[in-house]
């Protein structure tokens, strides 16, 4: 009798955790391309401010707001150029600096400074800093939330940046740094107006790299935490859409001696992308916000690679 009412309890069991674990493959391998370009909706309401004019560019605060009542923030700079000139565009997504100081930084770099800068605020407006894994779990579904209207949020900008006539549509470019980077790919693949995608201190296989940067004692903790992280943002693993951003360029810029970004998750990043791909090493550890001659090193890095590429003059 037991072993019966053990066989009729034990068999739904396996079905439900068969069920269950053919649930979690699927999400973790589908393909969130067109869902992301599914939540794009329009733009509905825009508010620009000028708050810096000099002999030599624009610095506006601009505010979006979408049919869905999403509202973004983005700092742009446009340098003064003649009437019938078109310059390149270069859309930057920092980790948690804001986007004024990114673009004031990266302005000081002559080689950028006929370039259209544009910065974005990543559109999360809770709690950052938490005490403990459960307080973290309890804001999960606003902090994923902002996960995904970050990538609608960079195509707005670009449907922005496309009204303006000065722009050269051919020449818009996206880097995103440390925490930017993530979306940098993503977006980069999402939407094929991006005409070149720079990764800088990112990489891939996210569960590695969360458990990585875990110190518990004993090692699986750390790896089973990291797992159940890739798990709960799995639509935001960078090695799902990398390969997608061939045949346009792709860049990566990674410090040697990187502290939060190991050699296994880059590589794994770089060789998945497709060609044209390229890797340039540097020898610094992670990009920080107080780290601002590591920033200027990094943007002359990039500005040279454009112009040896043809992508900027």
């Amino acid at each position: 009798m037991i072993k019966k009412v053990s066989r009729l309890i034990i068999i739904p069991v396996l079905v439900i955790i068969t069920v269950a674990i053919i649930i979690i493959i699927e999400y973790i391998k589908k393909d969130y391309i067109e869902i992301f370009r599914k939540s794009k909706g329009s733009i509905v309401d825009v508010k620009e401010k000028l708050i810096l004019v000099d002999d030599t560019a624009t610095l506006s605060e601009l505010y979006l707001k979408d049919d869905k009542n999403r509202e973004y923030q983005y700092y742009i700079r446009k340098p003064l150029v003649n009437s019938n000139e078109v310059i390149p565009g270069l859309i930057l997504l920092g980790g948690m600096v804001t986007g004024k100081d990114v673009i004031k930084l990266v302005a000081e770099i002559k080689e950028i400074d006929r370039v259209i800068l544009a910065s974005m605020e990543y559109p999360y407006r809770g709690k950052k800093k938490f005490k403990n894994g459960l307080e973290l779990l309890i804001h999960y579904p606003e902090i994923k939330a902002a996960l995904f209207n970050t990538i609608p949020g960079i195509m707005y900008i670009i449907d922005y940046l496309y009204r303006d006539s000065k722009l050269d549509r051919e020449k818009l470019y996206l880097v995103g740094a440390s925490f930017g980077a993530f979306f940098t790919i993503i977006a980069g693949a999402v939407d094929e107006r991006i005409r070149a995608v720079i990764s800088c201190y990112g990489g891939g296989n996210i569960g590695y790299l969360m458990s990585y940067n875990l110190n518990y004692k004993p090692e699986i903790i750390n790896k089973l935490l990291g797992g159940f992280g890739a798990l709960l943002i799995a639509p935001f693993e960078p090695l799902k859409y990398v390969n997608k951003i061939s045949p346009r360029p792709f860049l990566m810029i990674n410090g040697k001696s990187d502290e939060q970004i190991p050699l296994k998750s880059v590589m794994e990043l770089y060789e998945k992308a497709g060609e044209p791909k390229e890797i340039i090493w540097l020898e610094t550890k992670h990009l920080r916000p107080t780290r601002n001659k590591l920033t200027l090193e990094l943007t002359y890095v990039v500005a040279n690679w454009m112009k040896k590429n043809g992508l900027i003059n």
